[in-house]
């Protein structure tokens, strides 16, 4: 009975000693919508290992861990992406998986946006954009469906530090222009909420990818869409 309690304390003991986490990281970029070869990610354990990775081919790392806490830094070598730094954790399992979506760098991020624009002074009037198409007409949709829309906007607004503040919330409705290709132009907010809300939402919709096009009797045709985003405080 003794040998039997004594090993029984052995194999525990190795148990928790050998114990290892695997994190698998992608990164993506969420300008490209792709994933991104060669990005410089360094994990430091909490009181513990540092160790660093350049991802590969398919944009992934996989690192085995000791600690359960860490925190990582994501830094593009090319300067064209924003560097990334947060907490991590596992918690009540020993595998974690995610995707990361690097930002543009600021100056890229401005180019986009600018170009994603409306031009400075124009006027909508809704009536003037519906689809003009007796029959068979088909509206533009988001690739994967409205839901998928619906993910890419909640994994990827930043809730504006101004909004937090002065407790600012309700909805930024936007238009924008689909080509007969599917791609973005044109924004314009026809609901603004607040300075800060209004161009987060125009930066969402300026990374989003192409949509598919709206149809009139078969042919491809450029369109108008609608949407609203919303900032709701916890």
């Amino acid at each position: 009975m003794k040998f039997f309690f004594i090993l029984f304390i052995v194999l525990s003991f190795n148990s928790f000693a050998g114990k290892t986490y695997t994190y698998n990281l992608t990164i993506r970029s969420l300008f490209e919508h792709a994933t991104l070869q060669g990005i410089q990610v360094n994990i430091k354990e909490k009181e513990g290992s540092t160790y660093h990775f350049i991802t590969n081919k398919e944009g992934k790392i996989t690192a085995k861990l000791q600690k359960k806490e860490f925190s990582i830094e994501i830094t593009d070598s090319t300067g064209n992406h924003r560097s990334y730094l947060t907490d991590n954790s596992f918690y009540k399992t020993t595998v974690l998986t995610e995707e990361i979506d690097l930002r543009l760098n600021e100056e890229l991020e401005r180019q986009l946006i600018e170009s994603k624009m409306a031009p400075e002074g124009t006027e909508l009037i809704l009536d003037d954009l519906k689809i003009d198409c007796l029959e068979n007409a088909q509206v533009a949709n988001y690739i994967g469906g409205i839901q998928e829309m619906f993910k890419f906007i909640a994994k990827n607004i930043e809730f504006p530090q101004a909004c937090i503040d002065h407790e600012i919330q309700g909805n930024v409705k936007l238009i924008f222009k689909i080509s007969d290709t599917g791609e973005i132009s044109d924004i314009t907010i026809y609901h603004g909420l607040s300075p800060e809300a209004d161009a987060e939402a125009i930066r969402i919709v300026s990374y989003m990818p192409n949509f598919q096009p709206a149809h009139c009797q078969g042919d491809a045709i450029s369109s108008y869409y609608q949407l609203p985003i919303r900032f709701k405080l916890d």
